[in-house]
């Protein structure tokens, strides 16, 4: 087995043993990837593996996929025709997109600025992290998933938000930015807590958490019947904030009441 998935495993049976003293899920031990060479050999280099910091523990996160809640942040900012629910409350039903597991930008670490765009924005936004395995779950049953929360930003290239290329927009190399991870606890209340995105010192989004159309565990709930969902999962749950632009060497300040506040400068 190779350091890069030895470190991969220990680090999810730290978490395993740790998880249950904070009573939050428990992250389980994976085996080693199927595509490892039987010699052990690598064609080339491995990539890296992100490991987000757990606040209160040693051990670390690593990431496996990151989900995005593509709801529009505000009607008509993606010019599509979204479906809407059918359940009387009025919300548009929830559709997802993925960035790249290495698009996640550990605290500490620049934000290099995407390729091939001129309009970059930002939204501040609350992450989920998944520490159970789970498929075709219950809205009921979604909380047992949930390993903790962080603060997080998604980054997008609107330039190509309206183009056939729609990914483009929205999977950037380092489009994912991440505070630590706080680990679940029953006494967490996130409806009531703000989450705040400024830029150069300037606030230029404040959020209740609670006016998002879709709890957490609704989202994970609908997720998990269109993907089997593993430990190390980031869902980014969305935002009502209208997105702001971002330019390069600026620097973003980020948080969650409760979550440790976060920089990150886009180099």
């Amino acid at each position: 087995m190779s350091n890069s998935n030895e470190m991969i495993m220990n680090c999810r049976q730290a978490l395993s043993g740790l998880a249950g003293t904070t009573g939050a899920a428990v992250v389980a031990a994976t085996a080693a990837p199927a595509t490892q060479a039987r010699t052990g050999a690598m064609a080339y280099p491995s990539y890296r593996s992100v490991l987000l910091p757990v606040t209160g523990m040693r051990a670390m996160l690593p990431v496996h996929h990151v989900y995005c809640n593509g709801t529009e942040p505000y009607p008509g900012y993606f010019n599509q025709k979204n479906a809407w629910s059918n359940d009387g409350t009025g919300r548009q039903i929830p559709y997802f997109f993925q960035k790249g597991d290495d698009s996640v930008i550990v605290p500490g670490e620049p934000s290099p600025y995407p390729l091939a765009t001129k309009e970059l924005e930002a939204t501040v936004q609350l992450v989920v992290a998944i520490g159970s395995p789970g498929q075709n779950v219950s809205v009921e049953e979604a909380g047992k998933l949930i390993f903790g929360y962080a603060a997080g930003v998604s980054l997008i290239r609107a330039d190509f938000v309206d183009l056939p290329e729609a990914t483009v927009a929205t999977a950037a190399d380092g489009s994912a930015l991440c505070s630590p991870i706080l680990p679940a606890r029953s006494d967490l209340h996130m409806k009531d807590k703000r989450a705040r995105l400024a830029i150069d010192g300037v606030v230029k989004q404040d959020v209740l958490l609670g006016d998002l159309p879709w709890r957490p565990v609704e989202l994970i709930a609908r997720l998990s019947t269109m993907f089997p969902l593993q430990p190390g999962d980031l869902i980014y749950c969305g935002s009502l904030a209208k997105p702001v632009p971002v330019k390069r060497g600026q620097t973003l300040t980020f948080d969650i009441d409760g979550i440790a506040v976060t920089k990150t400068s886009i180099a």
